[in-house]
């Protein structure tokens, strides 16, 4: 009985916070307060909305509970083949990413073991919902790998870049997964982000590439600058 108090009225403080970010909320103390427990339980419970679902997980990330790793990892597998995301709008999309980015806070081995093992099934498996998993479960385990020195990631992590889909504002991420490629000495990947057009539209990545590359192959730099340059004097005297 106190186990279903405590989930009510977490559900109602969750509620109360929707429109608020959570170091806004004026009232953090009570969102602080809420046990862990109640919080798994809301996470867990299929008949509330997606939109309560994600707020009990941010919760949860930012207490930092090694707790919700394996339901969230249950609850993407399950995800990616639900029927209940045959049709999405944004604010679904984003809800399913940022399930799925919380999982790069909780830097333990069950969380690489699970990302990795999710992101092979993505590939291998092609479920009907890859695409809308796919990007941020490479930045997520990208940024984990980097935490725990996983440097067997790198070669996972690079047959996906043919399937990113990073959106403008997601150029950080783009850049630590870009970090993870030259700390682990595995150059090729940058080189793959580059060619594969996954920088374009963001400068600022592109940039931080190329320095990365100047240490791993300085000709590929030369090269990339050049055609880049041959292609802007070609663009300029045909307008």
């Amino acid at each position: 009985q106190l186990r279903v108090l405590e989930k009510e009225h977490a559900v109602s403080v969750l509620n109360d916070s929707m429109g608020y970010s959570l170091d806004e909320y004026p009232y953090p103390e009570q969102i602080n307060a809420l046990p862990d427990r109640a919080l798994l339980d809301v996470f867990s419970d299929e008949t509330y909305n997606l939109y309560l679902i994600c707020r009990a997980a941010e919760v949860l990330t930012i207490k930092n509970s090694t707790q919700l790793v394996a339901p969230m990892l249950e609850f993407l597998n399950s995800a990616v083949n639900s029927d209940l995301y045959e049709e999405t709008n944004v604010y679904t999309e984003g809800r399913l990413r940022a399930l799925v980015s919380f999982l790069s806070e909780i830097h333990t081995q069950e969380t690489y073991e699970g990302l990795q093992k999710f992101l092979n099934r993505l590939l291998t498996e092609n479920p009907k919902h890859k695409n809308l998993f796919l990007t941020w479960t490479v930045f997520s385990l990208a940024y984990v790998s980097i935490k725990l020195n996983k440097r067997e990631s790198a070669s996972i992590l690079k047959r996906t870049i043919p399937y990113l889909d990073v959106r403008s504002d997601e150029g950080q991420a783009l850049k630590n997964l870009v970090r993870l490629f030259d700390i682990f000495n595995e150059p090729e990947g940058i080189k793959d982000i580059l060619t594969n057009g996954i920088a374009d539209r963001m400068p600022d990545v592109e940039i931080r590439c190329l320095e990365l590359l100047q240490k791993h192959d300085p000709n590929f730099v030369k090269e990339w600058k050049e055609r880049k340059e041959a292609a802007n004097t070609q663009n300029e005297e045909s307008s």
